[in-house]
């Protein structure tokens, strides 16, 4: 009776363990995302693999206008947007600051700041923590792209420095913004 009830415990085992083996396809595992540098959470540094930047010869700082107001109202570097209530880089801030990244190569003795803005609605203290945010997203953006950390500073005015002071959704789209001065040659 022993053996009897060993070989039907045996067969059942091998049933058990091969039988999910043997239905039809075979589940295929899921396949993650790929990685984008953006994420949800920029006071991390996202991991992200430098897109392809074609090397850039240093160009001599004195090209430059001597003026820091004259280089920034230039157009040197770029703003980039974001979405209502986030911090997250849109694909449109990515290819903007991928172009900021390779000024500021091409001129690697420029210091600047990344300021941080939001749009009227929130409360101050709000407004003041998502600029941080925002202006952070960019800063280890260009980090992991290869610029120096210790040419970069950070700063949120929030809310306190509207490009457009009106009070709609154009004004607020454009108000949602990092903007890159250069502070230092």
């Amino acid at each position: 009776m022993n053996r009897r009830l060993f070989a039907v415990l045996l067969v059942f085992a091998l049933v058990v363990v091969l039988l999910p083996g043997c239905k039809g396809k075979p589940k295929e595992a899921p396949v993650a995302p790929p990685e984008t540098g953006v994420t949800e959470h920029p006071s991390t540094t996202p991991m992200v693999e430098s897109p392809t930047i074609k090397p850039i010869t240093e160009t001599p700082v004195s090209e430059l206008p001597d003026d820091l107001d004259q280089i920034n109202r230039s157009g040197l570097l770029k703003k980039v947007y974001f979405d209502f209530d986030r911090a997250d880089l849109r694909a449109d801030a990515i290819e903007t600051l991928n172009a900021n990244a390779a000024v500021l190569k091409k001129h690697s003795t420029l210091r600047i700041r990344i300021e941080g803005h939001c749009d009227e609605r929130g409360t101050e203290e709000y407004n003041i923590s998502l600029g941080d945010r925002r202006a952070k997203a960019a800063y280890n953006y260009l980090v992991n792209l290869g610029v120096g950390a210790g040419r970069m500073e950070t700063v949120s005015y929030g809310k306190s420095q509207p490009e457009d002071p009106s009070h709609n959704e154009d004004a607020w789209s454009r108000n949602r913004r990092d903007v890159f001065l250069v502070v230092a040659k």
